[in-house]
Order: C-alpha cells, then structure tokens, then sequence
C-alpha cells in the first residue's frame, strides 16, 4: 500500500507522515519510533516498510553476536562498520536510557 497524501491537500498529515519516515530512518534530530509505534504502521503496511523490511529484534542481536565474533569482539562503532546494526545498536542505548533513566 501506498499513503500519499499532497501537501496542499493536508499539509498537517503529510507533515506527521514524513516525520514517521525520518524517525523510523533515525533521521538526527529526531526522536527513533518506539517497538509499540514500529509495530501500528506494520500492521497498516507503511510505505517505508515496502523499500526495507524492519529485522526483528532477535535477529539483530544475531547480526551483533556474529559481528563480533568476526571482529575480535568489538562492536561496530561507526556508521560505515555495518549502518543497520549500528542504528539498531543507538536504538537499543536510546531504549534503555528511557526506560533506566541513563
């Protein structure tokens, strides 16, 4: 599915639509999508879902065990190490800093 929504039409939807794309992107500047919101424009097929499919937690934390066993244990650091599970990584610190007040 497609939402396309021009701008003149309903520039506050189209807005709201555009941020959900650069928080699922972990745009900087703005606030990553939460597991709950991740999961509601799942369920409604979001564009952004179409171009690349979300991993799954377990599956990331997979990449991240594998990663470090390739790389004497280290974790990837920076952006061009492996940008999916760098950004899954920030999200993760992000998540526990909310919930543990870090």
């Amino acid at each position: 599915g497609h939402i396309r929504v021009p701008k003149k039409n309903n520039s506050s939807l189209y807005n709201w639509i555009d941020s959900q794309g650069k928080r699922y992107k972990e745009t900087k500047g703005h606030k990553p999508l939460s597991e709950e919101e991740l999961e509601l424009l799942e369920q409604i097929d979001f564009p952004f879902f179409e171009k690349q499919s979300r991993m799954t937690w377990s599956g990331m934390f997979s990449d991240l065990v594998k990663y470090q066993k390739e790389n004497d244990r280290r974790l990837p650091t920076s952006h061009k190490d492996d940008p999916d599970l760098n950004r899954w990584m920030r999200h993760q610190r992000s998540r526990m800093r909310s919930v543990y007040g870090y």
